[in-house]
Formats: structure tokens, sequence, C-alpha cells
């Protein structure tokens, strides 16, 4: 039994195989003798012995061979086992053996566990690394969330800014125009006050001027003076349909006395288109070196034109010309010697028919020294000349153009909106404006609609354009006042509205 490689190796396999045969000394004993290894080496009876008398195995199982003291010391111990039964060679040898065996069993098995943990180790540090991925995928998901989150709070506020900003702004042009209509109320209560107080100024020149013509009148046989009052000697106010069908072919023969020394008096007068001296198209600077100062002088009718009132004859200037002169004066005549007072028949033999009329007015068509177009009119009244002008023609499309837009209005506070509409509306305009019965509702409320004031008047084609300032009130609704425009044209029979608007 000097050398037993075989019985070695075979105890490795047996322990290997059966790692309970560790802690069993009887059942490896037999494990060993029925392989047939251990019989060829001749080591199986002292094995035996060993084995089945013994706790070696037991003892070399659980000792920690790996440790050199502790290996020595099983191995003497186990040798001191078996002195009594065997030689101490033949201990040694199966001691040797079996603590060798033990060894490579046990280091195998410690290098399957080393394997087992390692694998083990391996397997959790790979599942750790997959939760770790795991858990870093997750924080990136919960990061790009956050982040996705994030952005979006960003562009709710930036979009709760936008709208923020639009809010001010809306709020700031809502201040701006409510400022802006509060300047706009200021401004037209402040115009309404000033028209008030020019309104308030012109009625107190007009109660004076009307005092003025009550002792004219007293002292010059009733001679009328201001624009006004030979506004209405010349246009007074047309009549409406129903009032032109009852007064037509209505005539006279009474005439009135002349003081035939006064006609005779008169200076000869230089053209058709001249009056006591006074030319159409005469510069005013010319006029008032021949007649003198005038006894009052101030706006007429309409802007641009300024009157001069002589007592027994009134002119009137535009652009630093004469444009119209009017006279009630019988001892002023006509280039024709037709003069206030004058039979109808007497006109016609001196003029001969008709060429233009305008109402009551009957005209004859010249050109003044500037080569401008004229009319000589009479007005005629009980057969009589009740008052002589000369004028542009322009003035005459402008006077009654505006005594058209004045009688619409005075219609309209009358309620006799029948003669408003057929007399002073054109086809165009109802065309326009709609129905009649539509046209007459917008003013069931209204009581009264006047003209205060003309701003601008200006030829427009063959029409007639008029600005103005308009006073209406309504019952309910106060009194108002508006800014105007229309466009007024000569319809045949009257200057009727075109055109017409209102603010």
């Amino acid at each position: 039994m000097e050398s037993e490689p075989g019985a070695l190796e075979t105890l490795i396999k047996l322990l290997k195989e059966n790692k309970e045969l560790l802690t069993n000394g009887q059942a490896l004993a037999q494990a060993m003798t029925e392989n047939a290894t251990f019989e060829n080496h001749g080591v199986s009876v002292s094995f035996q012995k060993a084995l089945l008398q013994t706790n070696i195995i037991e003892s070399i199982a659980i000792a920690d061979l790996t440790d050199n003291k502790s290996c020595d010391n099983a191995r003497e111990q186990a040798i001191a086992e078996l002195m009594p039964i065997m030689r101490e060679d033949f201990a040694k040898k199966v001691v040797g053996i079996l603590i060798g065996a033990v060894k490579e069993v046990k280091k195998e098995e410690k290098e399957r566990d080393e394997r087992k943990r390692k694998q083990a180790e391996e397997q959790k540090r790979k599942e750790e690394e997959e939760k770790r991925k795991a858990e870093e995928e997750k924080r990136k998901q919960e990061e790009q969330k956050r982040k996705a989150e994030e952005e979006k709070r960003k562009q709710e506020e930036q979009k709760r800014k936008a709208e923020e900003e639009k809010r001010k702004q809306e709020e700031q042009k809502r201040k701006a125009e409510e400022e802006k209509r509060k300047q706009e109320e200021q401004k037209r209560k402040e115009e309404e006050e000033q028209k008030r107080k020019e309104e308030e100024e012109r009625r107190k020149k007009k109660k004076s001027s009307s005092w003025a013509e009550v002792l004219v009148c007293i002292i010059s046989l009733a001679i009328p003076i201001g624009a006004l009052a030979i506004y209405r000697d010349m246009y007074p106010s047309q009549p409406s349909p129903k009032e032109t069908a009852k007064t037509t072919n209505v005539t006279s023969n009474v005439t009135p006395k002349i003081d035939l020394n006064a006609v005779a008096k008169q200076p000869k007068q230089s053209s058709e288109t001249s009056l006591d001296g006074i030319e159409i198209g005469m510069k005013a600077t010319e006029m008032i070196t021949l007649k003198g100062g005038a006894n009052s002088q101030g706006e007429w009718v309409f802007p641009g034109y300024t009157i001069y009132d002589y007592g027994n004859l009134s002119a009137v200037v535009k652009d630093n010309k004469v444009c119209a002169i009017f006279t009630k004066a019988p001892a002023i005549t006509t280039k024709k010697g037709v003069h206030t007072g004058s039979s109808a028949e007497e006109v016609k033999k001196a003029y001969g028919s008709t060429k233009a009329s305008y109402f009551n007015n009957q005209l004859y068509e010249f050109s003044s020294i500037d080569n401008q177009k004229c009319y000589v009119g009479f007005g005629v009244s009980n057969n009589a000349v009740s008052n002589v002008r000369v004028a542009v023609k322009d003035v005459y499309d402008f006077l009654a153009a505006y005594s058209g837009l004045t009688n619409f209005h005075a219609l309209i506070t009358k309620k006799d909106f029948d003669s408003a509409y057929e007399a002073y509306l054109t086809e165009n305009m109802r065309r326009q404006l709609g129905s009649y019965d539509s046209w007459k509702a917008g003013y069931r409320t209204t009581v009264k609609s006047e003209i205060k004031r003309v701003n601008s008047i200006k030829k427009v084609g063959n029409r007639v354009e008029i600005a103005y300032d308009l006073e209406a009130t309504d019952n309910p609704g106060g009194t108002r006042y508006f800014t105007g425009r229309a466009l007024i044209k000569n319809n045949g029979t009257f200057w009727a509205i075109d055109y017409m608007e209102n603010r």
C-alpha cells in the first residue's frame, strides 16, 4: 500500500457522487467494498476497519483542512484513533488518502460553491444593473415628463401672459376710446354751447336789426335792411304744392302811388347790371369810394359773403367784388327805367317776355362788366313791382337752393309730409329713402326741424351743395344738433333735395 493513486481517485469519485458519505463512515465502507478499485489495491480491509470502527471520516469532514494547523491536528487525531486497530504506517496511509480525498472534494465543492456564488452575484449584479437601468429609464421618462409638463406650464404661462397683455391692451384701447368719446362729447358740448351763444348773438342782432328796420321803414317808406330782410324779400318761403294750386293765376290791378319827383332824381344807370351807380363785378373799394361808408355791414346769409346796407339799397360782396344789389326804393330804377311801383305791363314793355323765373321773381339775363352771367329780377305783387334786384346767377341759385332746403324742414316741422316729400325731394332722393311710409315714420316724434347756420355753399355740377348745422327736437328725445350736407337740384318747379346726410 506504498502508492494508492487509483484508490484515492476512486475515493474522490465516490465522495463527489455522494456527499452524504462524508458524514457516514459505514456507508462509505460499504461503497468502497463494492468498488473493485479498492480490492485491486488491497486497501479495502484497512479502510473498512478505519471507517467501521472509528468516526475519522466525520472528524476529517468537519475539520478546516484549508488551515494547515487545523489540518495537522485533524491528521494526528485520526492517526491516533486508528493506531489501536492497525499498524501506524497503514493508519497514516488511510488518513492521508481520506484527507486528500476530502480536501479534493471540499475544494471542488468550494470552487463549485464559489462559482455558484459568483454566478449568483453576477446574476444579482445583472438584475441590479437591469433594475438600475430600468430605474434610470424610468427616471429619464419621468424627467422627460417633468420637462414636458414644465414646457407645457411655460407655454400656458406665456399664453396667460399674452392673454393678459391682450386684455391690458384692449383695456387701454377701451380707455383711450372712452377718453376720446369724452373729449368728443366735451368738444360737442363746447361746440353746441358756442353755437348757442352765436345763435343768441345772432338773435340779439336780429332783434336789434328788426328794431332798426322798423325805424328805417318809418323814415324811408318801409325799405328793409340787413341780409335776412333782403333774402326774405327776394325769396319768400316757397309755397307748398297745395298753396301753389290755390294762388295760381291770381292777379290784381291795384298799383301803388309812386313819388314821381323821387324817381326823376335817381342817377342814370351805366349798364343793365347796375343800380344807383353800383355795378355787378365792381370792386368793393370802388363801391365804397362811390357811395361812402355803409350804414352797416356784416356777414350775409352765406359764409364769405358780406352785405353793405346803404339805407335805400343793399349790396353783397364776394371775393372783393359786388355780386348782388337789392332795393325797394322807388327812386332807384334800372337802366330801362323800371323801379319799385312799376306795373307788370311796364316791365314786360321794357324787357319783353320773362326769360326765367324763380317763384314770383321775373328774371332777365344780362352780362356783368366782368362777363358773369347775371339776372335783373323783379318781385311782382298785386300786378306791381315790389322790389328790384340784380345778381349773378350763382347767387340766385344759392338763394333758391337754400330756400328749398329750409322750406323742406319747415314743412317737416308743420307735419306737412306730403308737400315736403312731393315738392322738395327729387325722384333720385325718394329712391334712396325707400317707401313714403317708412320715410314718414322716421319723423313720427319730430316736433321741430330747423337749419340754424350755413357753413359752406358751392356749385357741384348742376347742383348746389350746402353744409349746415341742424337743430332737431323730438318728443320724446329732446333737442339734438347735427351737422348736415345736402345736394339741391332745380327740378323745374322747385329746388329739391337730391342727396342729404345728417350726423
